[in-house]
């Protein structure tokens, strides 16, 4: 599960498990779709970019704003480099990213 708390209060919240889920972005990944995370070099990417740990039964999150538009930059290289069914999941990490970025939040990662 990637998760972007929508404000701080929700982040806070979901640091004590406490978030309402109308208080957040949530995508749920499939195991072929973190599959794909990982043959792609995208899970890597994010990892280095964003100084994190994100892996099978690992929890991390991304929450200082310089790491998250790392990411976002970083993201931007797999355009038209990547299989086609990465694609659209490359569309919704972007996203997320952004998303935190705009929100002046983070990304959570619980897999």
């Amino acid at each position: 599960m990637i998760v972007v708390p929508k404000n701080k209060g929700a982040q806070g919240a979901l640091d004590t498990d406490s978030a309402e889920s109308s208080d957040l972005l949530e995508y749920s990944l499939s195991d072929t779709e973190f599959d794909v995370l990982r043959e792609q070099g995208l899970l890597d990417a994010i990892n280095d970019s964003g100084q994190c740990n994100v892996d099978d039964y690992e929890d991390d999150a991304i929450v200082r704003r310089q790491l998250l538009e790392n990411v976002v930059d970083r993201l931007q290289e797999f355009d038209g480099v990547v299989a086609q069914e990465a694609t659209g999941l490359l569309r919704v990490l972007r996203f997320l990213f952004i998303e935190a970025i705009e929100r002046d939040t983070g990304i959570f990662f619980y897999f």
